[in-house]
């Protein structure tokens, strides 16, 4: 599976990256800044999975493009957890709400497998 992770801090992109890698059923993970970065370079295009901060400008409206436009599943992953943000996640398509707060390396390959095994 190929997943794209959007989040505008380096570090925690460059941490999911890394606790992706051990995940089995990830086989490339690519990062991207904003949605515009993601659009633009084409990653958007080339994913199964997105996990996307739910911070990150544009981020709901990206999750409605990419699941009309590339079939890709979405995951919204988010510092601050709350009833309005995780039904405006569901509404526009993500398969999936993560807290940024207390996830894990097992939570987060759990949570890729989930979508993986349910196909499209």
């Amino acid at each position: 599976m190929r997943v794209l992770i959007i989040d505008d801090h380096a570090i925690y992109r460059q941490g999911m990256s890394a606790c992706l890698s051990e995940c089995e059923e990830v086989g490339r993970v690519t990062q991207a800044d904003s949605v515009a970065e993601a659009w633009s370079s084409g990653l958007a295009q080339e994913c199964d999975l997105v996990i996307v901060d739910e911070d990150v400008p544009g981020a709901l409206e990206f999750i409605r493009q990419i699941r009309s436009t590339a079939a890709a599943r979405a995951i919204v992953c988010a510092a601050s957890c709350t009833q309005n943000g995780v039904i405006a996640a569901v509404e526009s398509g993500a398969t999936g709400y993560l807290s940024k707060d207390d996830l894990t390396s097992e939570q987060l390959c759990a949570a890729v497998s989930r979508p993986a095994a349910a196909g499209s």
